[in-house]
C-alpha cells in the first residue's frame, strides 16, 4: 500500500479482509489521521469507505485482466458518533459491484455506475458512519504500441 496509496498507508488503514462476501478495512485513531476534537478526521473516514467498496472492483478487474477505468463520480457521508478507537468499514456488495465491472466490460455505450455503501462500526458495533461513493467503470479504448 505504501507505494500505490501513500496516504492510506500514512493515515493508517488496512485491509482486514476481502473476500466475496464482503470487504473489511480498518483504521485506528492516531495522531496522525485526528481532528482538533481528538477522534478521526473526516477525510480519513472517506479514505477507508472508499477503499472498502472499491477494493473488490480493483481486485475484479485485474483478476479477469480488463482493461477498464474506475473512478468515484459521486461520494457522500453521513457521520452518527465520534470516532475513536479502531473502526471497521464493511462492504457487503461484492458481488453486486463485480456484476456492474462485469457490465461496464460488455457495453460500449458509456460508463457503468454502481452506488458502492460502506458502513463504519467501532469496536463496540456502533455504526459510526456511512460513505456512500458512486463509482464509474468504462472500457478502455485499445491502445496500440507503435514502434519505429
Amino acid at each position: 500500500m505504501l507505494w500505490q496509496l501513500p496516504l492510506a498507508w500514512l493515515a493508517g488503514l488496512q485491509l482486514k479482509s476481502c473476500n466475496d462476501q464482503e470487504c473489511i478495512i480498518t483504521l485506528k485513531h492516531r495522531w496522525i489521521n485526528q481532528n482538533p476534537f481528538r477522534s478521526i478526521y473526516f477525510a480519513a473516514l472517506l479514505m477507508a469507505g472508499e477503499m472498502a467498496g472499491g477494493l473488490p472492483a480493483l481486485l475484479h478487474i485485474r483478476k479477469k485482466g480488463y482493461n477498464s477505468a474506475m473512478l468515484v463520480t459521486h461520494i457522500e457521508a453521513s457521520f452518527y458518533k465520534k470516532a475513536v478507537g479502531r473502526i471497521q468499514f464493511r462492504f457487503e456488495a461484492v458481488d453486486a459491484i463485480r456484476k456492474a465491472v462485469d457490465t461496464a466490460q460488455e457495453s460500449s455505450d458509456g460508463p457503468t455506475t454502481f452506488p458502492a455503501l460502506t458502513t463504519a462500526y467501532d469496536e463496540a458495533g456502533n455504526r459510526i458512519a456511512e460513505i456512500r461513493a458512486l463509482w464509474s467503470f468504462k472500457t478502455r479504448a485499445n491502445s496500440h504500441i507503435i514502434r519505429g
